[in-house]
């Protein structure tokens, strides 16, 4: 933890941090209720997909069914469809945009 040498920037920094693991709980709390999939169920997902595409033989057709197989895999997990491709189809915007920012 950092170290402060006024209590009341301390207790300014700790009210912070409650503030932000309740927001933080409380995110996830709502994703769970939703049956929609947190980052890391994704990426779990993925890599599976990815892996038995793999091994099945890489080839143009076979990668464009990554998505279809990520979600099917969520699916199976009691995760709802919409809810994962809605969380797909924003993490594909935030990367397009990171991509495009450092292309200018």
């Amino acid at each position: 933890m950092t170290d402060f040498h006024d209590a009341e920037d301390a207790k300014r920094y700790r009210a912070r941090l409650r503030k932000q693991q309740r927001y933080s709980q409380n995110y996830r709390d709502k994703l769970e209720a939703a049956n929609i999939p947190d980052r890391d169920e994704m990426a779990r997902a993925c890599l599976t997909a990815l892996v038995d595409l793999l091994a099945a033989g890489p080839d143009a057709k076979t990668c464009g069914l990554v998505p279809g197989t990520m979600v099917s895999a969520l699916q199976e997990k009691g995760f709802s469809r919409d809810g994962t491709m809605d969380r797909l189809r924003g993490m594909v915007r935030r990367a397009r945009s990171k991509v495009q920012a450092h292309q200018k």
